[in-house]
């Protein structure tokens, strides 16, 4: 049985209390939406005609998104099961980097999403010629190192914000 509240009640617990058991919500995210990222994943890796720029992008969300999960739910999931509430500053500062930095990139890969969507809608006629398999996988690339670029143009001279 799941706690639906969420938040344990009672004295000398402080404003937040783990419940007793993990709430629905967290193992509903683990399963199903860590199973259909993976089969999306699998899907448009294994098939040849869902190999588009639209699914190409999809096959990258899903893995991001898998990406994702795995930064934020494995410690709920700890947190619950030790029943403790308790995080260390330099795990809080990693989790944190992670789901930043992955947030970042889903950001940054939904505007190509957008981009290639525009060009099959606006532009039809010239998607073909526009949207080519190496630009796909160009806007797709620098979804995922844009942060590191952002990161070696700062300089030398700026130390890092986190870690």
């Amino acid at each position: 049985m799941c706690d639906v509240q969420g938040a344990g009640g009672g004295r000398g617990q402080g404003w937040w209390a783990p419940p007793r058991e993990p709430p629905c919500s967290a193992v509903h995210h683990l399963h199903v939406h860590g199973g259909g990222n993976l089969a999306i994943f699998l899907l448009v890796g294994a098939h040849r005609r869902l190999q588009t720029p639209m699914y190409f992008f999809l096959y990258n969300l899903s893995f991001l998104e898998i990406c994702f999960t795995t930064a934020c739910v494995p410690k709920i999931l700890a947190v619950f099961a030790l029943r403790s509430g308790a995080i260390s500053f330099s795990g809080c500062a990693v989790q944190m980097h992670f789901v930043f930095s992955l947030g970042c990139i889903e950001y940054f890969l939904l505007v190509a999403m957008a981009y290639d969507r525009y060009l099959a809608i606006c532009l039809l006629r010239r998607y073909g010629s526009i949207m080519m398999p190496g630009l796909s996988g160009h806007l797709a690339l620098g979804s995922w190192l844009r942060l590191l670029g952002h990161r070696r143009a700062r300089g030398p001279h700026r130390p890092p914000l986190l870690l």
